[in-house]
């Protein structure tokens, strides 16, 4: 029987370290598009790739089944112990996604060259930066007066303390 081949629904652009970045080829991700959708992330969480950034410029149109495919796909990745991110939506997608609060669950980022620099981006380290802050004239001052008035004397700010947390 003759079967015809459906077209690629993703398209690799890069691999940056283990950031696999494909691009939604397809201006629509709906029931139809779903086996597609699965087969391709599959194919793409191998390997290094630790993350699979979804670049969703041309879609224009996303059904619920749709939304559930790329729900599928990030608990596809996250039992592999992978992550799905998701950007360039347009603004109706966007708001789509928003209003079923699916941006709780899937990372969002406004293009895909957004979503490689966040997750290749050293990690911050508050404690150190803390630590970094601390002068020996600060340290002399432990020595000599309560914790208390140690801390309010070190030059800190509501966000350095709110990090640490």
């Amino acid at each position: 029987m003759f079967t015809r081949s459906q077209p690629p629904i993703l398209a690799d652009r890069r691999v940056v370290g283990a950031v696999r970045v494909a691009a939604v080829v397809s201006g629509s991700l709906t029931h139809r598009s779903l086996d597609g959708l699965d087969r391709a992330v599959r194919e793409r969480l191998v390997g290094a790739t630790q993350l699979l950034v979804l670049d969703l410029a041309a879609v224009t149109y996303i059904d619920s089944a749709g939304l559930g495919g790329l729900v599928r796909a990030t608990k596809t990745a996250r039992d592999g112990g992978r992550e799905v991110a998701l950007a360039g939506l347009q603004r109706e997608v966007r708001v789509l996604f928003e209003m079923m609060r699916l941006h709780e669950l899937i990372d969002l980022y406004n293009d895909a060259d957004e979503a490689v620099r966040a997750a290749t981006a050293p990690a911050a380290d508050p404690v150190g930066a803390l630590l970094e802050a601390v002068t020996p004239a600060d340290e002399q001052a432990a020595v000599e007066q309560n914790p208390l008035e140690t801390v309010a004397a070190l030059p800190l700010s509501i966000d350095d303390l709110e990090a640490v947390r």
